[in-house]
């Protein structure tokens, strides 16, 4: 059995379910899938975000099927984790997961650089973690691709924006706001891009490519049109789209500018544009030491 114990929304969840399909995908094993967290954590959240996509079918979870072993092997790590120093919670993982890899236990959140994980096949692997980086699920990369397109159609006013994002130079530019900039102890760690990186982002694709798109989304859109002025057309996402949906669309744009956020590293990363541009930012968290796994090598970085 692969149990994953998802939680965060959309973007870490898609990151949770590639690396833990990988893991079935090798074993054969029945996946199941603990989602308690995600409600707990989340009181706007009603459903399985998984669910909208086409998915392997996967067996939902209420925490009974984990063996008291195991269990007490995670309340030990937990509590060892510290939960704010970051360096010092690397290196305790760095001891211990290889410990718990033996007992079936693969669970690493610091998320610094990956950690390889060896499922145990036809026996208890229990998988909790953030697991952002591509080099989770590589070698199953176009399944993954298929599996993550929605299984609803777009509404016909959100298709034609769709297709006209695919034909079009369009630039795609995600600003990650709420608890990155409302939060003073998350601010301190995530908001990293500022008005001036968009600005320059969209400026170096507009001097490479001609006739450009430009498509803003958010989850704070009135703040992005105060705040945010680019050359050319501008469309911003509208009101009312669910978060699949949301995501769908921005995979039409042809080129990114991305925020340091999962949800937007995702919609770069489904784009099927081979000659993509995507703009990222230099440092991806105020952490040290900083995850380097999830930047992608086509990349262009700006300060």
């Amino acid at each position: 059995m692969i149990y994953l114990h998802i939680h965060g929304r959309l973007g870490n969840q898609l990151f949770q379910y590639a690396h833990a399909r990988y893991l079935q995908y090798i074993t054969g094993d029945e996946l199941v899938i603990d989602y308690r967290d995600v409600f707990l954590d989340h009181a706007d959240l009603s459903e399985e975000s998984l669910a909208r996509y086409n998915v392997i079918p996967y067996r939902k979870a209420n925490g009974t099927e984990i063996p008291k072993t195991i269990y007490y092997l995670i309340r030990i790590a937990w509590h060892l984790k510290p939960i704010n120093h970051l360096r010092t919670k690397y290196y305790i993982e760095r001891l211990i997961c290889p410990i718990l890899a033996l007992f079936g236990i693969c669970y690493y959140d610091s998320n610094c650089h990956i950690m390889h994980y060896r499922p145990k096949k036809g026996k208890f692997n229990y998988i909790k973690g953030w697991y952002e980086s591509p080099k989770y699920f590589s070698k199953i990369d176009d399944i993954i691709r298929k599996e993550f397109t929605p299984k609803e159609s777009l509404l016909p006013k959100d298709q034609l924006l769709y297709e006209r994002l695919k034909r079009k130079e369009s630039i795609c530019v995600t600003v990650r706001r709420g608890n990155f900039v409302n939060d003073p102890n998350l601010a301190a760690r995530y908001n990293v891009c500022s008005t001036d990186y968009f600005r320059k982002g969209v400026e170096y694709i507009q001097n490479i490519l001609s006739d450009t798109l430009v498509y803003v989304c958010s989850d704070d859109n009135e703040w992005c049109r105060k705040n945010l002025a680019f050359k050319g057309e501008v469309i911003f996402e509208r009101n009312g789209l669910n978060p699949s949906e949301k995501l769908y669309i921005m995979t039409a744009c042809r080129n990114f500018v991305i925020s340091n956020s999962s949800f937007s590293w995702w919609a770069q990363h489904l784009c099927d544009n081979k000659d993509k541009i995507v703009v990222a930012p230099k440092k991806w968290r105020n952490e040290n030491p900083e995850p380097t796994d999830i930047k992608e090598d086509y990349w262009k970085y700006i300060d």
